[in-house]
């Protein structure tokens, strides 16, 4: 492309033809309109560069923030998996937790509910076997010699006891406590200590001692038959 200056600097030969002074005067205008005009395309040019380089900036921060985001919404998605996963394991680890406590407490239940039936059954038994060794006790009263040597009559004598029976309840209470305590151990020397002459005893041994005729061993025998020589709970408590 042509430059002003080049313009400027031309020369022609001369010879017969236009006049010189109007082609200097054309020459002229020639020179500064195209002075404006390549002017005018040098800044052009340079703004094309410039925006052209804006646009290879732009692209390439476009680029970046295209990979950005996709990297942010993967990390997201990883992050949101991870969550739920996460949420996923502590809500099963909570469920088992549950479960497990729910079935402990049954389990639990079961064992208290069986302890509570085993203790039911033991004092059904415990009462069974008082019951029998009472009946054994008023057998051997009602067929005690003493009763014929003293010329007493043991259902009289049984019907006076209960009508004249004064004690207080703190008495009662405590000798059935004492009479209870005699079976926390050997129900033999328990019987001994009992039934033995000289010694007193909840259940009166002035009836039951060795003056009346009764016999140690036979007493023993009564305790050993009736509890099986068993040490049952006692349900009054000490």
């Amino acid at each position: 492309m042509l430059t002003p200056v080049d313009l400027q600097q031309k020369k022609f030969t001369h010879g017969m033809g236009y006049a010189r002074k109007d082609v200097d005067a054309f020459f002229d205008i020639v020179v500064l309109s195209y002075t404006e005009l390549y002017k005018s395309n040098a800044d052009l040019t340079n703004q094309v560069k410039t925006l052209t380089d804006s646009l290879v900036h732009y692209r390439t921060t476009e680029s970046k923030l295209q990979k950005s985001l996709m990297l942010a919404e993967k990390n997201a998605e990883e992050s949101t998996k991870n969550a739920t996963d996460k949420a996923r394991l502590i809500e099963n680890d909570a469920k088992i937790k549950a479960n497990n406590i729910v079935q402990e407490a049954r389990e639990e239940l079961e064992r208290i509910e069986g302890s509570i039936d085993g203790i039911k059954q033991q004092y059904k038994d415990y009462v069974c076997a008082f019951k029998a060794l009472m009946e054994a006790h008023m057998n051997y009263l009602a067929q005690n010699p003493i009763n014929e040597e003293m010329g007493l009559n043991f259902d009289d004598v049984l019907s006076e006891g209960s009508s004249n029976a004064s004690y207080s309840q703190s008495t009662q209470s405590a000798a059935m406590n004492s009479f209870m305590n005699s079976y926390d151990g050997d129900p033999q020397g328990r019987e001994e200590s009992t039934l033995g002459s000289g010694g007193g005893s909840a259940m009166g041994d002035s009836t039951l001692g060795g003056a009346g005729g009764g016999s140690v061993t036979s007493d023993s025998s009564v305790y050993t038959k009736n509890l099986g020589g068993k040490s049952f709970v006692n349900p009054f408590g000490n």
